[in-house]
């Protein structure tokens, strides 16, 4: 019985050991299978939560890099590397995760590098250099960037990592483009011009994740070789027990996860509100602890950018108020215009209350010339013109009004270039308020002209009082003339005759009036009312002064006695008739001086010397002679515009430096000869021509210069230009029965002859 028994106690121990070993060889190998497939478990959620991290980090360094774009985009663009500095400092300082930032311009060369060797450190480096960035990374980050399209909204995610002093680095980068604008995939690759200013790349630290995956991969094999022990301990007995921990441990483990990757969900939604709190010591609870504070770390910087955007902004608005004050106190109306011809905001508040508030987008055409009329059509074909971009800028702008009137105010205009990038890219409009300076100017040139009449006066009071006289008619004729020569030819006697005594501003005001005219010869009255004004003002000053005296004969007493001696012993009273018809003649000396001075002066303008020389013997005229004296006039003017050369062209000719005119006046049995005769370059007879044009080919050249519109100046001038001055002169010639003829040797100088007949001569 023993032996039975101890057999079977034996056998069932052994049956009881080999099952216990089957368990437990079971226990073991599920056991071990258990822990391979937490483990396992364990890594994969390990890296889900990772590639999560690194979703939430790439996000996070997106918008750090949009926002930081946006704050330095006013930087770039004005070149102020100082204050990029200083804000890339004040990010690292305020982020500690970062470990690297570089800024960088449109040629992907460094403007600022800061590059953190030791946490809470930072060695900022300037652009001197302004090289290439070093790190290898950054062609993976423009390619990317390029591979998803180049423009400003393909630039998220363009990321990669590579190592900064040797820490591993995720970085992030992002172009700074103008606000609101992008540019095409095929420009950013061939990196042809476009409207980016440069890039961001910021870089934040690795070495935090590395070290979590270090540490998470040690507690795994940790926890799988405790649970194969403690499996092998266990044995059979502790199976049930072991299931039943296995399920509570697995359990466990699933709620913090769970909770994890909740609150994993909540931060990819953008929701940094959410909280972990797992109470636990083992790795979970510290992969719960990290993640939480990473969590709070991502709110504290996210609101630590947001004060940062908000400081900025509230700097940028200050700035810009303290601008728009400076320009406000100026005085001067401000006007930015874009390149289109449209109002830009920032007009001053002098622009705002002389031409009404402006609305951006508006024509500046509309803004500053509301009325139809010359100066809206001369500001609206300079504007083009200056656009057009083909004279240079100064140039263009040069051909713009220059002043304009609203209401009771004169303004002044200048036109400057804003340049951006090299180019032109708004026109700023400068205003200023003139009206006092032009008052005073023109109070000033009407005191000028009185006293130039009065001294006009003063030396010839009759001659001046037939200026008068003649000069009404001229303005009937320029205002109401049949013929576009009449009233050109008036005009132009008005300015030579009001030139020679003096009268600036009036020979001015008739200078403009043919301007006027040849631009609309429908403004007959219109063109004169300016002058007829100027004249009448002037008029009205003087006023009796210039009232016609009556005609009277002045003899000294010794004259009458010597004049009632020799009618006493006369025994032919001819001589003494015509003697005495002499008495209501002037002396042709003193006019052909006056006329001389007014050459020299005009010659003087030009910075150019003129000698005069008069020959007028005892010859006397008419007083009625205002018409002839005009002409002189016109051929003085003409000599010095077209033929006294400067003092060092004459020089080099072999000539004195300073010219000579003569004028000469002889009566003789054939009537009065006029002449006024110059030493200068001549006349030019192919150039007179030439500005005749080929209709006038079969006409002699001496003709044509006298003919209307034909002209040999480069430019109209306050003088001559228009082709007027010689036909007026013709034709009141043949009006007065003579007649006027030119010979002329290049080089030598130029002869005009006036010829009045016996009949002519005596009228005169």
């Amino acid at each position: 019985m023993t032996t039975p028994v101890r057999w079977r106690s034996r056998l069932a121990i052994r049956l009881i050991f080999t099952t216990v070993a089957l368990v437990a060889v079971v226990v073991v190998g599920s056991g071990v299978l258990a822990a391979r497939q937490v483990s396992a478990s364990y890594a994969d959620r390990s890296r889900v939560e990772t590639a999560r991290f690194r979703e939430a980090l790439a996000e996070r360094g997106s918008a750090t890099t949009t926002v930081f774009a946006e704050a330095l985009l006013p930087l770039l663009v004005g070149n102020q590397d100082a204050d990029i500095a200083a804000l890339v400092a004040s990010l690292v300082h305020q982020d500690r995760s970062l470990r690297a930032v570089y800024v960088l311009d449109r040629d992907q060369r460094v403007v600022v590098a800061c590059e953190v060797a030791t946490p809470g450190t930072c060695g900022a480096t300037g652009p001197a250099s302004h090289q290439r960035l070093a790190t290898a990374s950054w062609q993976t980050l423009i390619d990317a960037w390029r591979a998803q399209g180049g423009s400003a909204e393909a630039h998220l995610l363009a990321t990669t990592e590579t190592a900064v002093a040797g820490v591993a680095t995720a970085l992030y980068a992002k172009p700074v483009f103008a606000a609101g604008a992008g540019t095409g995939a095929a420009a950013a690759a061939a990196e042809a011009p476009d409207d980016r200013y440069g890039y961001v790349v910021i870089g934040y630290d690795l070495t935090p994740l590395a070290s979590f995956a270090r540490a998470t991969a040690a507690a795994h094999a940790a926890a799988t070789a405790a649970s194969v022990r403690r499996t092998v301990a266990i044995g059979g007995g502790a199976l049930a027990v072991g299931v039943v921990l296995a399920i509570l441990q697995a359990l466990r483990l699933a709620r913090p996860i769970r909770r994890l990757a909740a609150q994993a969900d909540q931060i990819a939604r953008g929701d940094l509100t959410g909280h972990v709190t797992i109470d636990r010591a083992d790795e979970v609870g510290q992969l719960a602890t990290a993640f939480d504070a990473m969590v709070q770390g991502v709110r504290d910087r996210d609101q630590a950018l947001r004060d940062h955007n908000d400081a900025l902004e509230r700097t940028v608005a200050a700035r810009t108020r303290a601008i728009a004050l400076l320009l406000d106190t100026t005085g001067d109306a401000l006007i930015p215009v874009g390149w289109d011809g449209q109002l830009a905001d920032g007009a001053s508040a002098a622009a705002r209350a002389w031409f009404g508030e402006p609305t951006v987008g508006a024509p500046v055409l509309d803004y500053l010339f509301p009325a139809a009329g010359a100066p809206r059509a001369h500001f609206e074909l300079g504007f083009a013109q200056l656009t057009a971009d083909v004279l240079p800028f100064e140039v263009a702008a040069d051909q713009l009004p220059r002043q304009l009137t609203r209401g009771d105010r004169t303004v002044a205009l200048t036109y400057r270039p804003v340049i951006e990038d090299g180019a032109v890219v708004r026109v700023l409009v400068i205003g200023r308020d003139v009206t006092a300076e032009v008052a005073a100017a023109r109070a000033e040139a009407a005191a000028r002209e009185l006293h130039a009449a009065i001294v006009a006066i003063g030396k010839d009071r009759g001659g001046f009082a037939r200026f008068a006289a003649e000069l009404e008619g001229h303005l009937t004729v320029a205002a109401t003339g049949a013929a576009m020569t009449e009233r050109m030819r008036a005009l132009h006697t008005i300015k030579g005759d009001a030139g020679s005594l003096g009268l600036a501003r009036l020979a001015a005001c008739a200078h403009a009036a043919e301007a006027q005219l040849l631009d609309d010869p429908d403004a007959g009255p219109a063109a004169v009312a300016e002058v007829a004004a100027a004249w009448r003002a002037l008029r009205d000053e003087l006023g009796d002064v210039i009232a016609p005296e009556a005609e009277r004969v002045v003899l000294t007493a010794a004259q009458h006695a010597d004049f009632l001696r020799r009618l006493g012993a006369a025994r032919d009273p001819r001589p003494l008739v015509a003697e005495v018809r002499g008495w209501l003649e002037e002396p042709v000396a003193p006019l052909l001086a006056r006329v001389g001075a007014h050459a020299q002066a005009l010659a003087k303008k030009r910075g150019q010397e003129l000698a005069i020389v008069v020959d007028g013997g005892e010859v006397t005229i008419g007083r009625d002679t205002g018409w002839l004296w005009s002409c002189l006039v016109h051929l003085v003017r003409n000599v010095v515009d077209h033929g006294l050369e400067p003092g060092a062209e004459r020089v080099a000719a072999g000539k004195p430096a300073a010219g000579t005119l003569t004028l000469t006046v002889t009566r003789g049995d054939a009537g009065l000869q006029l002449t006024c005769v110059d030493d200068g370059r001549g006349i030019d007879w192919a150039r007179v021509r030439a500005a005749a044009g080929p209709a006038a080919d079969a006409v002699a050249p001496d003709e044509l210069i006298f003919r209307d519109g034909v002209s040999t100046a480069a430019a109209v001038t306050e003088t001559s230009g228009r082709g007027v001055g010689l036909a007026a002169v013709r034709a009141a010639c043949r009006a007065a029965g003579g007649d006027i003829a030119v010979s002329s040797e290049p080089g030598r100088g130029t002869t005009f002859a006036i010829s009045l007949g016996r009949a002519a001569a005596c009228a005169a």
